[in-house]
């Protein structure tokens, strides 16, 4: 049926127009109690707001495609703008907010606020039991504690509360999570990681003089073997990694490596890495020298001059190769050791998080990142064994 423009004008001011406006304050109202003073004296109320925010979105999630700045925070920080968001449902912001009063009734029990609580005292209320039947069980299961854990740690980025006690909570979470399951990943110590710097594969440095010689190939392994530890790529991205997919250094020093499912055969999503600086020369330079060499094709880091595809095999030997003159002894001798290390390295940066890193990584699921908080957390605490 045809609605002329006179009539769908009328049914737009009486019926639409009048919701839009609605919406337009219960917004302005959830921002107004969503305030540093609201979270102080009625923090269920500023929740409430919060779990209805874009932010609340924003910071629970990842996105599917779209580019990372190592830079850029708020909603940039999680690579998503208000249009890749889809609103919480209403059932689900229920589960949160009593989820949520939950913990406030704990803390209102024991004296504290969020503002004062610690992660020990997080882990303790997320590892309470009730006696049944005169068994001790624990009242929130593994997952429920899991949930737990990234919610707090979203509301405690939110109120600015550094360093936020629920991440150390979810590393505590993870360890009691991970007996008899997950095994820590094998990851190398900074110092293992300087050293594995240091005896990367012996190169002539590229001059005119060198053109002719087989030495380039040294430089491309350099390079190669300095992008795995340096920007967490997987062996099927950098054998595909193309030239022009590294981009410049940024003020940090870092560099940007982007990664498309085009250059994988389609085994990945879209996604941008950091090239860490202390790898970033090794990168540039012999990104400069392919150039000048013009080779054929894409590929940055092609088995021959003539452009073609470096087989996986020859990366698995120049790492193990690699361990071995820097006399690292670790489980797992290869490509994955690297990523690994690279992981766990962003997670215990300054401005680290699963999420950012996860991004960094290309991975789908938020618990795929949370599997190296195990590795993070086993490391601290026996650095040795973790060398082993």
């Amino acid at each position: 049926m045809f609605i002329g423009g006179g009539v769908f004008d009328c049914l737009y001011l009486v019926y639409i127009r009048p919701l839009i406006e609605i919406n337009k304050i219960k917004a302005k109202m959830s921002s107004l109690f969503d305030s540093a003073i609201i979270w102080k004296i009625d923090p269920l109320e500023a929740f409430k707001a919060f779990v209805t925010s874009l932010e609340f979105l924003a910071l629970g999630r990842r996105p599917k495609s779209k580019l990372l700045s190592n830079a850029e925070h708020g909603f940039a920080n999680t690579g998503m703008g208000e249009d890749d968001l889809r609103p919480l449902r209403a059932s689900s912001a229920n589960v949160y907010i009593h989820m949520f009063s939950k913990f406030l009734r704990w803390m209102d029990q024991w004296g504290l606020s969020l503002y004062s609580v610690n992660h020990e005292q997080i882990r303790q209320f997320l590892e309470a039991t009730r006696a049944i039947d005169g068994i001790e069980h624990k009242v929130l299961n593994s997952s429920i504690r899991l949930r737990y854990c990234r919610l707090l740690e979203r509301v405690f980025t939110h109120i600015h509360i550094e360093p936020n006690p629920a991440r150390h909570a979810i590393f505590a979470a993870y360890q009691t999570n991970a007996a008899g399951h997950d095994q820590p990943k094998a990851v190398l110590t900074e110092e293992q990681q300087a050293r594995f710097m240091q005896c990367l594969p012996e190169a002539v440095p590229f001059t005119l003089a060198q053109w002719d010689t087989p030495e380039w190939k040294r430089r491309r392994d350099r390079a190669l073997l300095a992008m795995l530890l340096g920007a967490g790529l997987k062996v099927s991205e950098v054998v595909g990694i193309h030239t022009d997919m590294v981009g410049e250094k940024d003020q940090c020093g870092s560099v940007p490596v982007t990664i498309t499912p085009r250059s994988v055969g389609g085994t990945s999503r879209q996604h941008q890495t950091q090239l860490r600086p202390f790898a970033a020369l090794e990168v540039l330079q012999w990104r400069e020298e392919r150039i000048l060499r013009q080779i054929p094709g894409e590929l940055l880091f092609p088995a021959n001059l003539d452009g073609k595809k470096l087989d996986k095999s020859t990366i698995y030997l120049l790492t193990k190769a690699t361990y071995a003159k820097a006399q690292i002894s670790v489980a797992r001798k290869g490509p994955r050791t690297l990523r690994n290390s690279f992981a766990v390295r962003e997670l215990e940066a300054e401005e680290g998080s699963v999420e950012l890193t996860g991004e960094f990584l290309g991975l789908h699921k938020r618990k795929s990142t949370e599997k190296y908080l195990i590795t993070e957390l086993a490391k601290k605490k026996n650095p040795k064994k973790m060398a082993i």
